[in-house]
């Protein structure tokens, strides 16, 4: 079978490059699918990871189900914060608050979702500040400050250093707050610019009636891969802290994880697939040809 499949292939040499280069790039193309995809996978998991979770996130037991800053937050905020910098000085400790209000202006009114940062961690981990596209970032004691999406600043009709007042649910009632637009931001997506607004966590404390609070302390990790190992140190500290979750960022982001897990599946089945197709179209150019 070996000396009729090696004299078949060398019966017409031209046929044989023809058909070997159309096999090789083939399972060319699909290697170079598969390390694009998983290039995608790791970039979309670190977004997400440095914006919206951190590797190993703390945050008020209830938040996972109903993101509330109102009911469901972490009350000593800046004393569990210090706690996580004092276990791990070689990473980086954020405290954040996320909550949705009405952002009104002289001309108009829309509804927003406001990220309360601290300016100065934030642009460690995360590029939000590289975002700015007009004024700046936000500035560490800056309380009354808040930076827009461009969509969104266009929408209201305001420009920098225009005042909008931002209304939502407080700690006790209805608050309200006057803010400064120190600067604009795009995306890249129309959508996200609409309605995304920054404000620093001081300020959104004030907001809420409720000084040293926040939504998440997360903790974002030098290696990744330590992720399991943190995440039990973290637990051994404030596991005895009443009110609290902490969570891995594959559980604190599971809707984003569950995709990639998804999308992953689906692709390693096409591959096998296509490898299996260009295995039969192989021996039967040897084979039979």
């Amino acid at each position: 079978m070996l000396r009729l499949a090696i004299r078949n292939i060398w019966r017409n040499k031209v046929r044989t490059m023809i058909t070997g280069s159309a096999v090789a790039g083939g399972l060319a193309l699909l290697m170079v699918g598969h390390n694009i995809n998983h290039g995608n996978y790791m970039a979309l998991l670190e977004t997400g990871v440095s914006t919206a979770s951190g590797h190993v996130v703390v945050q008020g037991a209830g938040w996972q189900d109903e993101p509330n800053p109102v009911d469901f937050r972490v009350v000593d905020s800046v004393e569990v914060a210090d706690e996580l910098r004092a276990a791990f000085p070689e990473d980086k400790v954020l405290r954040r608050s996320m909550g949705a209000g009405l952002l009104s202006s002289p001309k108009n009114a829309v509804g927003v979702v406001v990220s309360a940062i601290e300016p100065t961690l934030e642009a460690e981990v995360s590029d939000w500040h590289e975002k700015v596209v007009e004024g700046k970032w936000l500035a560490e004691d800056d309380t009354r400050g808040i930076v827009l999406g461009a969509e969104l600043a266009r929408t209201l009709g305001v420009g920098l250093g225009k005042k909008v007042v931002l209304m939502g649910q407080g700690k006790e009632d209805v608050s309200s707050r006057l803010f400064r637009v120190r600067g604009t931001f795009r995306t890249g997506a129309a959508q996200a610019d609409g309605f995304m607004a920054f404000t620093t966590v001081a300020s959104f404390q004030e907001f809420l009636g409720e000084p040293g609070a926040a939504s998440q302390i997360s903790l974002h990790l030098q290696d990744p891969e330590t992720t399991d190992a943190a995440l039990a140190r973290v637990r051994e500290r404030l596991g005895a802290r009443e009110g609290l979750e902490i969570l891995p960022w594959k559980e604190a982001l599971a809707e984003l994880y569950q995709f990639t897990v998804l999308d992953r599946s689906m692709n390693f089945k096409f591959m096998f697939l296509n490898i299996n197709f260009y295995k039969i179209n192989i021996f039967k150019f040897i084979i039979i040809k």
